[in-house]
């Protein structure tokens, strides 16, 4: 039997196997790595204790904001995502099951699905909106808002690299 890696302490300045110091690209990615694990970790247990996944609410919002009259097309809806998921088709079935979601056939083009909020869905919306910004202020609260437009100005920098989706 193996045995389990060794997690590194989020301070160590060089690499526990070797003594190394990580080059700076290794040490921001892994920097990365960290706080997406720590800050979603967070936000699935707000999302959870609302019974939902965080996926779910990111497509609960995005109809929430839709302005046709008709619903969103499933496609549409991917396209939009903040997280891409392989199966948006699953995902809007367990919303639409939990009474969040309705879907129906394009009128003019019947091999468009279409989907919108049900009533129950923009009251979910609606009743997370201002606890989930109190939730984003709680875990950002010891940065101030200067170091959260360089942080976000970083991190889409980092995102335009070659290569690198959205």
């Amino acid at each position: 039997m193996t045995q389990p890696l060794e997690r590194v302490p989020p301070e160590a300045p060089e690499d526990a196997a070797t003594g190394r110091q990580r080059p700076p690209a290794l040490k921001a990615y892994l920097e990365l790595l960290r706080s997406h694990e720590a800050l979603s970790t967070e936000i699935a247990q707000f999302f959870g204790e609302r019974g939902i996944t965080p996926q779910q609410f990111n497509v609960l919002r995005i109809l929430a904001d839709d302005t046709e009259a008709e619903g969103l097309r499933c496609s549409g809806i991917s396209e939009r995502l903040v997280n891409r998921v392989p199966d948006i088709t699953r995902l809007l079935d367990r919303l639409e099951k939990a009474g969040l979601v309705a879907r129906h056939r394009d009128a003019r083009d019947r091999r468009v699905v279409r989907a919108a909020l049900t009533a129950e869905g923009r009251a979910l919306v609606d009743r997370t909106q201002g606890p989930l910004e109190d939730a984003f202020r709680r875990l950002f609260d010891h940065l101030d808002e200067a170091e959260l437009d360089q942080l976000s100005s970083l991190l889409k920098k980092a995102r335009r690299a070659e290569g690198t989706p959205r």
